[in-house]
């Protein structure tokens, strides 16, 4: 019963047996009383250490030293831990709210895989948003990763532009005078207050932030760094985890004990629906991307999410080369912004004479690889290409014979059997067939000739009629 809601309980007994006479107050006794016993004379937070224990968790506290009340905690499933180890290529961190009676932030730590999916990494609770609290909270992020992931590859930090933004416009409207007009809303028109200033400053803001060398940067006078890539830009996926955490929560009314219960499920779920994910990506081949050829060096290397993505790519790039269409000037920003082939580079491809000019596991970035082919750099060794017969081969011929398909371990057929064949199929053709007119004028030709029969004597076919019996 730990995790789940006494309504959700209620409701799986009700589908099971819809004669129980048990009631919602009975299930919150019985989970009352587990509650009572999990904690024995313990508080709940030492009853949660020692489950964060029994779990396998990796986790990190710290408790005022006058008060001796939790202060930060942090903790970590030891199966999204591992699989981290694979996917540490983007890792988002975002504040929630409304999780807990206390009324303390919840950071969410996520990664967002390859494979498209969530992968939980890490949850801190902090008494506030203040420096000092995210300082504790990303250095003991860091010593976590550094302890657990030892190859730990040195990424860029980006900031969430949204947000960002957001608090932007906030100060902006403070520091900055607004002025008022008159704007139209839904047809009619209404005194709306704009601040005039304000639109300028964040049209000049929005303007600074895309600049693309530091020497335009430096011109605009701009008081960010460029951000590297369109890739994590905004914190719209861990809002998606947010909202999936909740509800397993229910309501925000639980101690962290009573929150650790509920998000075990949420943990396992996250940690197997990757792994699956994964393990079906690296069996499984979608058909349609085996009649591709210029596919056969990336497969069970890539995702089949960038597979699924260059695919569409290669239909618009395959298009424009039939048809001779208009084409771009290649820049290079696809390739660094999404980590996968371009456009230009697949026309190329398609272009190209060279069968061994196909699409490698290096034009993709370490984010798309499987993580069986992580660490994987060498060349792979394809099959055998198919030998093309000297006769083609008919196979309408034998369709309807057992054994006969394109497909068949039939042996061939030796030559003589094939002049054999040949030879026959020749005799039939050449064999005279008499025509209908030719086989009345033969001598041999028997005429037919019908037996005489008489007339019935009765009825409407006799000689008589039934007048005269009469």
């Amino acid at each position: 019963m730990a995790g789940v809601s006494t309504s959700r309980i209620y409701a799986t007994m009700l589908i099971q047996e819809e004669s129980t006479m048990l009631i919602p107050k009975d299930i919150a006794n019985a989970k009352a009383a587990t509650r009572s016993k999990l904690l024995a004379n313990r508080t709940s937070n030492e009853a949660l250490f020692k489950m964060l224990d029994d779990k396998g968790f990796y986790y990190c506290y710290e408790i005022d030293p006058e008060s001796n009340r939790l202060i930060y905690l942090m903790w970590a499933h030891s199966a999204t831990t591992k699989l981290s180890r694979d996917f540490m290529d983007l890792l988002i961190l975002d504040c929630t709210y409304k999780t807990n009676r206390f009324r303390m932030p919840l950071l969410n730590a996520v990664i967002l895989t390859g494979l498209t999916t969530i992968l939980p990494f890490a949850q801190i609770w902090l008494p506030g948003e203040a420096e000092p609290d995210f300082t504790w909270a990303l250095t003991t992020l860091m010593t976590f990763m550094t302890e657990q992931i030892t190859a730990f590859p040195e990424c860029s930090k980006m900031l969430c532009f949204w947000h960002i933004r957001r608090n932007v416009v906030a100060q902006a409207q403070k520091k900055i005078g607004d002025g008022s007009t008159v704007a139209i809303v839904n047809g009619m028109q209404r005194k709306k207050k704009i601040a005039l200033e304000t639109d300028i400053f964040m049209a000049k803001f929005d303007e600074t932030v895309d600049s693309t060398t530091e020497d335009e940067f430096e011109e605009r006078r701009a008081g960010l760094h460029r951000l590297n890539s369109a890739i994590g830009k905004d914190t719209s996926t861990v809002e998606g985890t947010h909202a999936t955490m909740k509800s397993w929560l229910d309501n925000s009314q639980g101690d962290i004990l009573k929150v650790f219960m509920r998000l075990l499920p949420w943990w396992s779920h996250a940690a197997s629906r990757t792994s699956l994910k994964a393990a079906n990506d690296k069996s499984n081949i979608p058909t349609l991307f085996r009649k591709n050829d210029n596919y056969s060096a990336i497969a069970k290397i890539i995702t089949t999410h960038a597979f699924k993505k260059t695919d569409e790519l290669w239909a618009k790039a395959r298009a424009i080369v039939v048809h001779n269409l208009d084409r771009s000037v290649c820049d290079g920003t696809f390739r660094r912004v999404h980590g996968r082939p371009c456009i230009h580079d697949l026309m190329a491809i398609i272009e190209s004479d060279d069968p061994n000019v196909k699409l490698r596991p290096e034009q993709f970035d370490r984010h798309w690889r499987l993580p069986s082919a992580r660490n994987c750099d060498t060349e792979r060794v394809l099959e055998p290409a198919t030998r093309r017969r000297g006769r083609r081969f008919n196979a309408q011929q034998r369709s309807h014979q057992t054994g006969y398909g394109a497909y068949s371990t039939r042996r061939e057929p030796l030559g003589f059997e094939i002049i054999e064949q040949n030879l026959a199929v020749e005799q039939m053709h050449a064999a005279h067939v008499p025509s209908f007119t030719e086989l009345l004028q033969s001598e041999d030709t028997v005429q037919y000739e019908q037996k005489f029969l008489p007339p019935r004597s009765w009825g409407y076919a006799g000689l008589r009629s039934l007048d005269e019996d009469c």
